[in-house]
């Protein structure tokens, strides 16, 4: 085990000097800069893995998944609402502070996943935690104080996917949305 930890170390620590000095000598070139960086936060990476060769636009898709959830709607349209019973008769009314060390271990816990919609990508976050740990724990913090998310990040970048691989790509109903959020940091709440 600690054999292991130590190669992920060199590693990591191998890719940073890679990087720093690849990004140094190319500072002069902005176009090789803009490239390696482009490598670095594996933008080509993350929208190739989810394409989906096919004919249609995404307007076609949008019309086609509002249809598929209108029509959802209108099935269940008259029909009385479920009926649900408290798991538990206390309520919520204060949520606590996390601390420093609370958000840093929960980020360095996350999986190094990242969405098109990122800020800055999983790994590098990581990377950088320490100096920006203060900020995001204000921000977390903030969001437990006021009850709720800005709408930036409540956005999704839905991707459609075929639902079987050898199913025909030129049909719609062949298809289903992946929405891809933004990773949340989910905090233990007291």
């Amino acid at each position: 085990m600690a054999a292991c930890r130590r190669k992920h170390e060199v590693l990591d620590r191998k890719k940073t000097e890679c990087w720093s000095g690849r990004i140094q000598n190319e500072g002069s070139s902005p176009t090789r800069l803009w490239r390696s960086m482009s490598s670095l936060l594996q933008r080509d990476k993350r929208t190739a893995d989810v394409i989906t060769p096919t004919n249609h636009d995404a307007d076609a898709f949008l019309s086609y998944f509002d249809e598929k959830v209108r029509t959802v709607r209108a099935a269940t349209d008259g029909r009385p609402p479920p009926a649900f019973t408290p798991a538990t008769t206390e309520s919520l009314s204060v949520l606590s502070p996390c601390s420093t060390d609370e958000v840093r271990q929960l980020i360095m816990q996350s999986p190094t996943k990242s969405c098109a919609i990122d800020p800055i990508p999983t790994f590098l976050l990581k990377e950088l935690v320490d100096p920006l740990l203060p900020y995001i724990t204000a921000m977390i913090n903030a969001y437990l104080r006021e009850g709720h998310l800005p709408a930036e990040q409540k956005r999704a970048v839905v991707t459609p996917l075929l639902k079987k691989p050898g199913l025909d790509a030129d049909e719609l109903k062949n298809y289903r949305p992946v929405s891809t959020l933004q990773p949340d940091i989910r905090v233990k709440l007291g």
